[in-house]
C-alpha cells in the first residue's frame, strides 16, 4: 500500500504465516530512500538517483538531459535526438539529430536547406546539402532544391538554363519545347505541342 509517498510492500510467502511486520520500502520515481521509511526527492530533471550524504546523486536523467561526471543533469539542445556529455568542453553534444537536421563535425545540428527530404553535412563548406528533394522540386548541381515548373509531375535540372525542366506534366496539361506544362483545354487529358506549337491531344477524358 502507499502512505506518505512511500510504497509499503509486505513480504508474504505462501506458508500460512503472517509476515506483515516485515516491511520493505520503495520510493516513487524521482525519489530515493535515505533510511527505512523516509524518501527525499532527486534533483530537478533527474529520473532516478541515490543518496550520497549529505545530498542525492543522479543515476539516470529525464528525457532532454544528459548526466555529468558530478552526477547532475544538464539539458541538451532541442535539435538533438540523442546526446552525451563531452568532458573536454563540459557541455552536452549531439550524437544524433532530430528529423530535418544534420550532424556537424562539432557535434551540433544544423537544419536541412528548404524543400530537402534528406541531406548530409558537407565538410568543405561547413553547410548542409540536399541529397533528395520533396515531390515537386528538383536537385540542382549545387545540392539545393528548386521548384519544378507549374503543373509538372516530374522534372529534371537543366544546367544550361539553371532551372527545372518538366518531363511529365499533370493530367490536363501537355509539355512544350521549353519543358513547361500548358493546358490541353477541353476534354483532353494528355497532349503535346508539335513544332508549330499546335496542341495535339493524345488521350481524351
Amino acid at each position: 500500500y502507499i502512505s506518505g509517498g512511500i510504497f509499503y510492500e509486505y513480504y508474504c510467502p505462501d506458508d500460512g504465516i503472517d509476515y506483515s511486520s516485515r516491511n520493505y520500502y520503495t520510493c516513487y520515481t524521482g525519489y530515493t530512500l535515505i533510511n527505512q521509511n523516509t524518501c527525499i526527492s532527486c534533483e530537478t530533471n533527474c529520473y532516478s538517483c541515490s543518496y550520497d550524504p549529505p545530498t542525492t546523486k543522479c543515476n539516470i536523467c529525464k528525457s532532454g538531459y544528459v548526466i555529468t561526471p558530478s552526477k547532475t543533469c544538464i539539458p541538451y539542445p532541442y535539435y538533438c535526438h540523442y546526446a552525451y556529455y563531452d568532458t573536454v568542453s563540459g557541455a552536452a553534444k549531439c550524437s544524433q539529430c532530430n528529423s530535418g537536421y544534420v550532424l556537424t563535425n562539432s557535434k551540433s545540428c544544423i537544419p536541412y536547406p528548404s524543400y530537402c527530404s534528406s541531406a548530409y553535412y558537407d565538410t568543405s563548406s561547413g553547410t548542409a546539402k540536399c541529397s533528395q528533394c520533396y515531390s515537386g522540386y528538383v536537385l540542382t548541381n549545387t545540392k539545393l532544391c528548386i521548384n519544378c515548373p507549374t503543373n509538372c509531375y516530374s522534372c529534371y535540372f537543366d544546367t544550361s538554363s539553371n532551372s527545372g525542366k518538366c518531363q511529365i506534366c499533370k493530367d490536363g496539361y501537355g509539355l512544350n519545347l521549353n519543358g513547361e506544362c500548358i493546358s490541353c483545354g477541353g476534354n483532353c487529358k494528355n497532349c503535346h505541342l508539335d513544332s508549330n506549337s499546335n496542341k495535339i491531344c493524345i488521350d481524351w477524358l
